[in-house]
């Protein structure tokens, strides 16, 4: 209750009396915490820039890091996968060598993206363009899929703000 009373302020209460519990009623504390934290700092905040984008008519691809052997995808965790890091023996820093094949199809498709603006791999199905008309997204796992995004999906009475960081 203290790390949500000193990142949402005021928006705490909210969080705790009324959305808390509902997290806790599907997962273990620590993991009811993690989503909340995930969705109400990350997810929700991307999901209304998104709306944004698409609405302003700018290309929008949008995905979600989701693999099957881990409860909660939390915020970065792609990031090893991005630059190629995997585990060393000395390190736990980077992704296992089971997971290479999500990291080359991920990584193909992020550098199409820079090179052609287009996230395209052959590993993965084709990635579509997030639009008002079919709001979708890639789901990056061991088997990658195309899901509808739910931009609007947020919850629409917790207040825009300002974390503190």
């Amino acid at each position: 209750p203290h790390l949500l009373h000193w990142h949402y302020g005021a928006n705490a209460d909210y969080l705790l009396k009324e959305i808390y519990p509902r997290y806790r009623a599907a997962a273990p504390a620590n993991i009811a915490l993690s989503r909340l934290q995930t969705d109400y700092s990350y997810g929700f905040g991307a999901l209304r820039t998104a709306r944004l984008l698409v609405g302003a008519g700018v290309p929008t691809y949008l995905y979600r890091w989701d693999f099957a052997d881990r409860t909660v995808a939390h915020h970065s965790i792609e990031m090893p996968y991005l630059f190629g890091v995997s585990e060393r023996e000395d390190s736990n820093i980077g992704y296992p060598a089971q997971f290479e094949p999500l990291a080359r199809r991920a990584n193909g498709a992020w550098t199409q993206f820079l090179l052609e603006g287009r996230p395209e791999d052959s590993g993965l199905p084709a990635w579509p363009l997030c639009t008002a008309e079919h709001p979708l997204r890639m789901v990056l796992d061991w088997e990658s899929r195309i899901e509808p995004a739910g931009l609007t999906h947020e919850d629409l009475r917790f207040p825009t703000q300002v974390f503190r960081l």
